[in-house]
C-alpha cells in the first residue's frame, strides 16, 4: 500500500516539471535581467585584497642628478606589498597585482641618512583601502664611482698535450657606481676562466666578481647598473718538447789557440717546449741556436744564445738559453830518461844494491806546467828504513823540489815502479 502511494506522489511531481515548460524559461530569464539591473543601478562596493604588490621608487633618477642614491639591496629592501582596494563589484574580478601600483616617493629628500617613508598605492579602477606593510626604511648615500683593477684567474689544466698562453684581457680596471660605503669596500674584481680540457683557442667575454679587502665577494646588485665585463682572449695549442742542438751552430773550433782544445760544448737545460700547429710540429725534432763562436778562447765560459725559432711555431718561456764552453789547456808528456834512483833510509852499518839505478820519467800535465819542468826539480829514490839484511822489493817513488810546482795538476809514469834491493 506504502508504495503504490510513493509512486502517485513521484508521478505527480514529474508531472509538474516536465510541463508548463515555457513558464519555467521565462521565469530563468527574467531572474537574469533583473540580476543585471542591480549590478548596472547599483554596483555595490566590495574590497579586494591583492598580494604581491611590486614596490617601486619614485624620483629615484632626480636623486641620483643630485649625486645621492639609496643604498642597500632593493631585493631585500622593497619586499612586496598587500593592497587592499575597494572596487565595484563590476570591477572585483579584473583587479590584480598587475593594475595596482606601490611607490616610496624619494623626491622630499635633500641628504643622506636613514628614512622611514610611507608607502604609496594606487589602482585606476578603485580607492586604495589599505597597505601593508605601510612603510619601509631607506638608506640614502652619497653616490660615488671607482675604477677597480681586474684580475684573471684561470681554473683547470687544458687537454694533455696541449698550452695555455697567459689570458689577454680588453680592459685591466672596470668603473663602478654607487653609495660611498658600498664603493669603497670593493677593492678589486677578479674574473674566472675556465679553461679544463680545453683544446681550442677562444674569445668570448666573462663576468667579473667584486672582492673586498678579505677576498669576500661583494654583492653587485648594491651598484648603479650591470658590472662591466672582460673579453677575454686565450691561445690554446698544440706542444712538444724536442731537444737542443747545438752541433750545427759551433764555429771558430779551428781558431782555437793551438795549445787549447774544445773540451765539451753543453747547454744548461737540454730540451725546450715548442707550441704550434700539429702539422708543424710533427715535422721537429729539434731546435738549433745562433752561431756559437769559440775562436780565440782559452778559458771556459757559460753564455747565452738565441734559439733558431721555426716559423709558424713558438717557445714556451725564454728563446734563449745558456751554453757552457769548456776550453783548457792542452796535456803533453815530457820524458826524462836514465834518472838516477837514490837509496835513503838505509842502516849505517848495512849497504844496498839495485837492480837497476836509473829509471825513465814521464811526466804529464798541462803544456805551460810541463814546459817550465827540468831534470833537476825532481828526484827519484827508494826507502830502505827499517829492512834488514836480505833481498826486497821496493817501491820507486818520485817527489819535487821545487815547492813552487803544483804536484796536485801533474801525474808521472815511472820507468821502473819496482826495483829489487839487496841490503847486506
Amino acid at each position: 500500500m506504502k508504495k503504490r502511494v510513493f509512486a502517485t506522489v513521484l508521478g505527480k511531481i514529474k508531472k509538474a516539471f516536465t510541463r508548463n515548460i515555457v513558464l519555467k524559461i521565462v521565469s530563468i530569464l527574467f531572474a537574469i535581467v533583473l540580476w543585471a539591473y542591480v549590478l548596472s543601478a547599483e554596483n555595490p562596493v566590495r574590497i579586494k585584497t591583492i598580494p604581491d604588490v611590486t614596490v617601486g621608487l619614485d624620483g629615484e633618477a632626480d636623486l641620483i642628478a643630485r649625486k645621492f642614491v639609496v643604498r642597500g639591496s632593493r631585493k631585500e629592501m622593497l619586499k612586496e606589498a598587500t593592497v587592499s582596494v575597494k572596487t565595484n563589484v563590476t570591477n572585483y574580478a579584473d583587479i590584480n597585482s598587475m593594475n595596482v601600483s606601490a611607490t616610496v616617493n624619494l623626491r622630499n629628500i635633500s641628504d643622506t641618512g636613514t628614512y622611514e617613508l610611507p608607502i604609496t598605492a594606487y589602482t585606476p579602477t578603485g580607492t586604495v583601502d589599505s597597505i601593508s606593510p605601510r612603510t619601509i626604511k631607506v638608506e640614502i648615500d652619497n653616490l660615488v664611482s671607482k675604477r677597480i683593477p681586474v684580475e684573471i684567474v684561470t681554473e683547470g689544466s687544458v687537454a694533455d698535450g696541449y698550452w695555455a698562453d697567459e689570458p689577454v684581457i680588453n680592459r685591466t680596471e672596470i668603473e663602478i657606481e654607487g653609495a660611498s660605503q658600498d664603493v669603497k669596500s670593493v677593492v678589486k674584481a677578479k674574473c674566472y676562466v675556465d679553461i679544463d680540457s680545453k683544446s681550442e683557442s677562444f674569445y668570448r667575454s666573462f663576468n667579473v666578481m667584486l672582492l673586498d679587502e678579505n677576498d669576500s665577494e661583494v654583492d653587485a646588485s648594491l651598484f648603479l647598473g650591470e658590472i662591466p665585463s672582460v673579453a677575454v682572449r686565450m691561445t690554446i695549442l698544440p706542444i712538444k718538447t724536442v731537444k737542443i742542438n747545438l752541433q750545427n751552430s759551433i764555429f771558430g773550433v779551428e781558431n782555437i789557440p793551438s795549445d787549447y782544445e774544445l773540451v765539451s760544448i753543453e747547454p744548461l737545460v737540454e730540451e725546450v717546449k715548442i707550441v704550434g700547429d700539429k702539422d708543424i710540429l710533427d715535422s721537429i725534432n729539434e731546435i738549433n741556436t745562433e752561431i756559437i763562436n769559440v775562436s780565440g778562447l782559452t778559458e771556459s765560459t757559460i753564455n747565452s744564445y738565441t734559439l733558431e725559432i721555426p716559423d709558424g711555431v713558438r717557445i714556451v718561456g725564454s728563446d734563449t738559453i745558456s751554453v757552457k764552453i769548456s776550453i783548457e789547456e792542452k796535456t803533453i808528456e815530457k820524458l826524462f830518461e836514465d834518472v838516477d834512483i837514490k837509496i835513503e833510509g838505509i842502516h849505517a852499518r848495512l849497504t844496498a844494491s839495485l837492480s837497476h839505478y836509473t829509471t825513465d820519467v814521464t811526466i804529464v800535465g798541462k803544456i805551460s806546467l810541463i814546459n817550465t819542468i827540468e831534470k833537476g826539480d825532481f828526484e827519484v829514490y827508494v826507502d830502505l828504513s827499517g829492512l834488514v839484511a836480505g833481498s826486497h822489493e821496493c817501491n820507486v817513488n818520485i817527489r819535487f823540489t821545487d815547492d813552487t810546482i803544483p804536484t796536485q795538476n801533474i801525474s808521472y809514469v815511472l820507468g821502473y815502479e819496482f826495483v829489487q834491493a839487496v841490503i847486506r
